[in-house]
């Protein structure tokens, strides 16, 4: 079975990561199976604790109730953020959804609340959209499509481009004209999905002349261009067992003022 033939049925995301269900149409039935996806939070996390602790994926279940329980390994899943729904799936999701408040409410659970008009906004963007297999790129692809669609973008501007050593502190590509007189240092910031972007324990750290933002959500990269202290100033700050950590929300860069604004960058 190729895993190319997945499909996401239900993805909610939070700071950090996400939880995807997915879902592949055998001969008489779907089969299910659940992801998670903490990458974000790599620079937040010691290196020998790194194996295993960022992305998994659980065993495979023969029924809609057997997804059910994969998902309730997430008990607090319905509060968080839908990003996508699977078409065919909308009418078990609200039931599930319902059923969730019920037993919540039921429960006095101290769980948050279901915000419904987020989950009624994702059913109608699913409904406008067809959907496809999920592609598995690990992150230096990720990374890699960010940075050259960059630069494609940065050629067709006028611009001399060249990338700076991978995984090496400072700007990731460096920009100079014809006459080597005026030069800007970009960072870039690849996301296989609409997820926040991780600034780190420190905004002292943020650097360059320009921030580009990339998300590859569907087939399409989007790119997102900021300044610094754009940056900065929608940094949203976040504590967690003690641990200060900064992020760029989605609603923060994913704004058409930025969307695709390569003209900020123009000589």
């Amino acid at each position: 079975m190729s895993d190319n033939n997945w499909q996401t049925i239900l993805q909610v995301g939070c700071e950090g990561g996400c939880i995807s269900l997915l879902g592949k149409k055998e001969k008489y039935d779907w089969i299910f199976t659940m992801t998670t996806d903490e990458t974000s939070l790599r620079c937040f996390i010691n290196e020998e604790d790194l194996a295993g602790a960022l992305e998994t994926k659980s065993h495979i279940e023969y029924s809609w109730e057997g997804a059910l329980k994969l998902l309730e390994q997430h008990p607090h899943w319905p509060s968080l953020y839908p990003v996508a729904a699977n078409s065919e799936f909308i009418e078990q999701i609200i039931t599930a959804l319902r059923n969730k408040e019920a037993e919540n409410t039921k429960k006095e659970s101290d769980f948050g609340q279901i915000d419904w008009a987020k989950w009624v906004n994702a059913f109608i963007e699913t409904s406008k959209k067809p959907n496809r297999p999920v592609l598995s790129r690990n992150s230096q692809i990720v990374g890699n499509i960010g940075m050259y669609y960059a630069c494609y973008h940065l050629s067709k501007l006028g611009w001399n481009v060249m990338p700076t050593a991978r995984n090496a502190r400072g700007v990731d590509i460096i920009t100079y004209d014809e006459n080597s007189i005026n030069y800007l240092g970009i960072q870039i910031k690849t996301l296989s999905k609409r997820n926040p972007v991780p600034l780190g324990n420190s905004l002292d750290k943020i650097m360059g002349n320009y921030w580009v933002i990339v998300t590859l959500a569907g087939d399409n990269p989007t790119a997102y261009i900021l300044t610094p202290d754009e940056v900065r100033n929608s940094a949203h700050r976040g504590e967690k067992d003690g641990r200060i950590s900064y992020w760029l929300q989605p609603r923060s860069y994913d704004t058409e003022f930025y969307k695709e604004a390569w003209h900020r960058m123009e000589k």
